[in-house]
């Protein structure tokens, strides 16, 4: 059985974008008029996946979210369910937040005006999965899904 999990990506006051909530965990397909947004919205995605980690090792945010899944990222290996993925999903907004207007820049080079991002998961009822991690502090992190 695979993983179900969905993650989707918040975004507000972007550009042409006032509000969208775009499915990132697979493939997608933007569709629209011209000069609408579309690849703004795909260039941030990248920009996110590009420039994240960098921002992953702020330490008070880290303390604050993460301190109780330390012990089992000391051993490499995080079992996440609904509740642990909350507490993910927190942190990695609280980081999305702070730093939103670094991302912008370290993407696109310049000032854009941005109201929010926010990452939002969704996982199947009673779902799980392992994440194992190679990580200084969670900055260069990867993950292999297992229920």
């Amino acid at each position: 059985m695979g993983v179900h999990m969905q993650i989707l990506l918040g975004l507000r006051d972007f550009g042409k974008i006032k509000s969208a909530e775009v499915d990132i965990s697979g493939f997608s397909v933007f569709v629209g008029n011209n000069n609408s947004g579309k690849t703004y919205v795909m260039q941030l995605i990248y920009g996110i996946r590009k420039n994240l980690g960098k921002y992953l090792e702020d330490g008070d945010l880290y303390e604050r979210d993460l301190v109780q899944m330390e012990e089992q990222a000391k051993a490499g290996k995080i079992t996440l369910d609904a509740e642990s993925m909350k507490t993910l999903e927190k942190f990695l907004n609280a980081v999305l937040q702070k730093y939103k207007e670094k991302i912008i820049l370290d993407t696109f080079y310049e000032k854009i005006e941005i109201g929010q991002i926010s990452l939002r998961y969704q996982l199947e009822e009673n779902e799980s999965f392992e994440l194992n991690l190679r990580m200084n502090m969670m900055k260069n992190w990867c993950w292999d899904s297992r229920v």
